[in-house]
Order: C-alpha cells, then sequence, then structure tokens
C-alpha cells in the first residue's frame, strides 16, 4: 500500500523502474499495490510550472522534488519525490513486472492498482 501521494517514494524514473523490480522479485504471484498520488500538472500556480521548467531543464522530471526533513537541529539528507501524472506512471510502469490494472482519478489526485505479471 502505498497511500498518502506515496507513489511518491518512487524518486525518479530509473530509480522507480529498479524499485518495482526488487519488489517482483520478492512478491508472490498475483501481488498488488495500490497506491495514490497527486498529478503535478492539475496546478496552474505560477511557482509550480516554473518549478516544472526548472526540473526539464535539468533532465529531471517535472514533478520530481527534492525535500527533507527538518526538526530542531535536526535534518535529513536531501531526497527526492516523484509526483508524476497518470501517464508518467504508465510510463515507469511500462517493461516492469508490474502491469496497471485499474486507475481513478479525482483531480488532482489518483489511485492506480498494479499487479505483478504472470511469469
Amino acid at each position: 500500500m502505498l497511500l498518502g501521494n506515496n507513489l511518491g517514494l518512487l524518486r525518479d524514473r530509473d530509480y522507480a523502474k529498479t524499485f518495482l523490480e526488487m519488489l517482483a522479485a520478492i512478491a508472490r504471484p498475483g501481488a498488488k499495490i495500490v497506491g495514490t498520488c497527486i498529478n503535478p500538472y492539475k496546478s496552474g500556480q505560477a511557482d509550480h510550472l516554473a518549478y516544472h521548467d526548472r526540473n526539464r531543464r535539468a533532465g529531471r522530471m517535472a514533478g520530481q522534488v527534492r525535500i527533507r526533513i527538518r526538526h530542531r537541529r535536526l535534518a535529513t539528507p536531501w531526497w527526492d519525490y516523484l509526483f508524476m501524472s497518470p501517464d508518467e506512471l504508465t510510463s515507469v510502469v511500462t517493461g516492469t513486472s508490474w502491469r496497471i490494472v485499474e486507475h481513478r482519478q479525482r483531480d488532482p489526485l489518483y489511485a492506480v492498482r498494479m499487479t505483478l505479471r504472470s511469469p
């Protein structure tokens, strides 16, 4: 279960494919992934659109964000989180051991259900 926009934990296109294959290697036949994400392109805010443009120029996916968590004097290392459209997710999943079998959208949020392909 990757709810609460946690499909973003896929980080970027390359890591997503690697991570999905790692899950496939330890999953049982018929395994499922259910996850949600925010489609970053449903925002018309100028700051969001400018961030998308900067990412594209840097060779990153438009909805890829770099974040870290801070609490008082403590901070995590910087890490990537990925907001992607349903079409981008489909592109990321293509060529992996997973397939998207259901997609539901209520802009800007969407949910997907993926199943492990048969060997």
